[in-house]
């Protein structure tokens, strides 16, 4: 749950966030920056955490299991032959943005559009909350124009709804079109149809595109373009011929394509449509392009190379989650990039690629002149394969970033690798059996580069759960940890560091003063209190660190909260720091968090998951009361065992003027307890409040109303997240009816609220209120069907300030998808809309892609017509 950006604005709402290749708002356009770190922290910010790797310890989790590296085998002894390792340049890596842990959307670190990474927090127990980070991400691309879309025919909000006729005024060519000299398929239904009927009716209408535009307009609009549903067969079987239309009527001009197949149809190996597809895009002004989970032919992906090797345009393309293996469609595809000079991001993630695979792509990549992120995560390379990579990265000075996490590598096939990854700008290995063999030849490397050019490269070094051990952690912080290297952010989290680990890296930072790292990632090292003291024993004034993640780490030894206080005194700069879970007792909370009211620069607190009784509370509070600089704590899943606790948390904040968010996510609030937890704030201290977070709790309509007396009293709240507390219509609609006299509250996450029919019409009624100041609005999960969403359209159509909608996974069919088409077509705010996951037909999409096509703000996110081609054009 984001709870700010950089800026202060409202973030994104709570959906799924786009992985690698998503097309982010165009209001926000930045430059693409695959790396992420942070350089300096403004007044105000938090440092997400990246989600990923299985954490101990969570009380809830919510990240995405991925299976372990095999245990890696006795490494050989490294190669004492050294390539020129070439170095590369590139701008400074971005500010560290503060944003929340989101339980679905993932972010990871990784400077997205509109996405959030997560704060130190976590999501719902666990600091990396909802699968591995994804390093690259699509770059944001302004909105270009797009010809006019096929004229949806008129229809009902019925499913099973018919086209009306063809207007009387068309020309007689058009007319004759739909005469007996016409081919015959025209005139029958799409259940009279067969598949071969079909193609050719694909063929047809894309010859009449070439003669005569007009006449293809005409065409689609004859019945059997609709899809009329008799029966769950006959559906299946409809949806899947009638994709293939749904494919070549869809606009194809615009800076991103997205044709997603839904993982259990894909796309039909003869699927016409999307060959069509292929040959329109050569030639095309397209920039970006994502076929994820695509059944591609021989044919089909010959066309694709075909059009990437003469685009002048495209910038980013992502093939991930494709099965394509060690056959021959990555020697396809290399031989399209080869002779492609625009291309500078490639994802090929998790699409089964093996060593003769590797070999290819490195061979058709090698020495090419734009090429700058690839992401290779998620596949299986051996000793057989990673040399090719290595020549590759070697001789491509464009090369700035790699993701090579998740491939089972072991030290043997790290080992050609080791030489040539520091010429790197980032470098993401986590989930590798690399081991401390393969890191010593890294930190080998690092050195013998450092000693030709004088520095290194690399900014951002993800080591997580790779093997480590403190015995290589010596020579990899000895060789990072220099004034003269350029590392920023450092993550060894999931490692047995040990006590010997311990004393390194304290050492190191102590000589070098820290050099410029600015965070330093150490979850789940398996570090105690008698541990975490050696560090900070070694460690002296260090001057750059801004944020320090220790969390899942045992602490409950009374060294652990004497070192944490330690360190707190000697990082001059700390920013904030992540204790989530670290089983705290009651006397070192107390100790603690006196040392966090005094630090001078501290910002962020996340004492999450500490089972918290009332006498620390108690002490919280009185600490707290002398704090001037932390503006966010969060105590999320800290169970309130009763109303006087609760009451105890308000009083922190009552006692304390700088704290502005407050995030009690996960922690079994109740209407009588909530009542005490705002009565220990006080209606005086409510008005300093901005970002208020409450999801997955247990609240309903009285503990709403309590909220809704107080609301009143925080003029100046701005976030407000109420997700997962089920609090069904009447509940939303005191809250709506409440929320329309404060408009300071621009976000609101309402996912997970059973909002139904009567609940949406609040909101409708909410959105209609001149005085509403919502930007952002999801509305997930909550049973809305296609009278909710009608109720829902009425709004969008007068409200243009709301520039965030999520509709997603809800029960929306073909009729509310046809009410929100119109309403898109009116409104001139929302740059992003989101309505997958909907049970949307042909008719219903078809309607949608209109809309998009006349309005060209909005980025949206459309369902997969079950078995056939999800299409996203931005």
């Amino acid at each position: 749950k984001d709870m700010t950006d950089a800026t202060g604005a409202a973030p994104n709402r709570l959906r799924p966030t786009p992985k690698f290749g998503a097309n982010p708002s165009p209001s926000s356009t930045t430059a693409l920056n695959p790396t992420p770190a942070p350089s300096k922290v403004k007044a105000g910010t938090n440092f997400p955490d990246k989600p990923g790797r299985a954490m101990p310890t969570p009380s809830v989790s919510s990240a995405k299991s991925t299976p372990t590296p095999t245990p890696s085998p006795s490494p050989p002894v490294p190669s004492t032959n050294s390539p020129v390792i070439p170095v590369r340049s590139s701008p400074p890596l971005s500010t560290v943005t503060s944003s929340s842990t989101t339980q679905e959307r993932s972010q990871g670190l990784s400077g997205t559009s509109n996405a959030a990474s997560t704060n130190g927090s976590g999501a719902a127990g666990s600091p990396r909350s909802s699968g591995r980070p994804l390093p690259i991400n699509m770059p944001i691309m302004g909105m270009a124009p797009r010809p006019a879309s096929v004229a949806h025919p008129n229809t009902s909000n019925s499913i099973n709804s018919i086209p009306s006729s063809s207007s009387s005024s068309s020309t007689s060519s058009t007319s004759s079109l739909l005469t007996s000299s016409s081919p015959s398929f025209l005139s029958k239904s799409p259940a009279e149809l067969t598949p071969a009927e079909v193609n050719e009716m694909v063929k047809y209408l894309h010859k009449l595109e070439s003669e005569n535009a007009d006449l293809k307009k005409r065409a689609l609009q004859s019945p059997n373009v609709s899809l009329p549903i008799s029966s769950k067969n006959e559906e299946n079987k409809q949806k899947q011929d009638w994709g293939k239309v749904f494919n070549l009527a869809t606009p194809r001009i615009g800076n991103h394509i997205q044709l997603n197949a839904c993982a259990e149809g894909n796309l039909a190996p003869d699927n016409a449509g999307l060959l069509l597809f292929l040959q329109d895009l050569r030639g095309n002004s397209i920039r970006s392009i994502q076929l994820q989970r695509t059944l591609f032919t021989n044919e089909a992906f010959s066309l694709l190379a075909d059009a990437i090797k003469f685009s002048s345009s495209l910038a980013t393309a992502d093939f991930g989650h494709n099965r394509f293996g060690d056959g021959s469609y990555i020697h396809i595809l290399s031989q399209g990039i080869k002779d492609n000079r625009s291309l500078t991001t490639l994802s090929l993630e998790h699409c089964g690629l093996g060593d003769k695979a590797l070999t290819s792509l490195s061979e058709g990549l090698m020495g090419h002149r734009t090429i700058s992120v690839v992401n290779l995560a998620g596949n299986k390379f051996s000793v057989k394969g990673t040399p090719s990579l290595a020549k590759f990265i070697e001789s491509t000075p464009s090369l700035t970033s790699i993701d090579l996490s998740y491939n089972q590598l072991q030290p043997d096939s790290f080992l050609p690798l080791s030489r040539v990854l520091p010429g790197l700008n980032t470098i993401l290995l986590s989930h590798n059996s690399i081991g401390d063999a393969g890191i010593e030849s890294f930190a080998d490397g690092i050195n013998e580069l450092r000693q030709k050019t004088g520095s290194s490269p690399v900014r951002r070094l993800d080591l997580g759960s790779i093997g480590l051990t403190g015995q290589a952690c010596g020579p990899l912080s000895s060789a990072l940890l220099l004034p003269s290297c350029s590392l920023e952010w450092l993550d060894l989290s999931n490692n047995p560091l040990g006590p010997e680990g311990a004393l390194a890296l304290g050492s190191s930072l102590s000589k070098s003063n820290g050099g410029s790292l600015v965070a330093l990632e150490l979850a789940g090292v398996g570090w105690n209190g008698p541990t975490l003291q050696i560090f900070a024993q070694n460690l002296s004034v260090v001057k750059s660190l801004q944020r320090l993640v220790l969390w899942g780490n045992d602490l409950s030894l009374p060294e652990g909260p004497a070192a944490v206080t330690d360190l707190m005194h000697k990082l001059k700069s700390l920013a904030s720091i992540n204790l989530r879970g670290t089983n705290l007792t009651a006397e070192g909370f107390v100790q603690i968090s006196s040392a966090a009211a005094e630090h001078p620069t501290l910002e962020t607190l996340n004492m999450a998951a500490m089972w918290l009784g009332e006498g620390s509370l108690a002490q919280l509070a009185k600490s707290f009361s002398r704090s001037k600089s932390i503006r966010e704590l969060d105590l999320s899943a800290n169970p309130v065992p009763s109303s006087s606790a609760a009451l105890g948390i308000g009083s922190i904040l009552h006692a304390n003027s700088s704290i502005v968010t407050l995030k009690l996510e996960l922690s079994n609030y109740t209407d009588k307890p909530f009542a005490q937890l705002l009565a220990g704030i006080g209606n005086d201290r409510l008005k300093l409040l901005r970002k208020l977070d409450l999801s997955w709790n247990h609240l309903t309509v009285a503990g709403v109303r309590d909220l809704v007396s107080t609301l009143q009293e925080a003029p100046g709240l701005e976030w407000l997240s109420l997700e997962g507390n089920y609090l069904g219509a009447e509940a939303v609609k005191a809250l709506a009816e409440s929320l329309g006299n404060v408009p300071s509250i621009n976000y609101l996450n309402l996912s997970h609220n059973n909002l139904r029919l009567e609940g949406a019409s609040a909101i409708s009624t909410l959105l209609l209120n001149k005085a509403c100041g919502l930007k952002t609005l999801s509305l997930k999960k909550n049973f809305i069907k296609n009278d909710a969403a009608h109720a829902i359209s009425l709004a969008i159509k007068m409200n243009n300030n709301l520039i965030d909608l999520c509709l997603s996974d809800n029960k929306i069919g073909n009729g509310g998808a046809l009410d929100l088409a119109e309403a898109l077509k009116l409104n001139t705010g929302l740059t992003i809309f989101a309505i997958d996951e909907n049970p949307i037909g042909v008719n219903g999409l078809s309607a949608l892609q209109e809309a998009l096509t006349r309005n060209t703000r909005i980025t949206c996110t459309l369902p997969p017509l079950q078995s056939s081609a999800n299409v996203q054009v931005s």
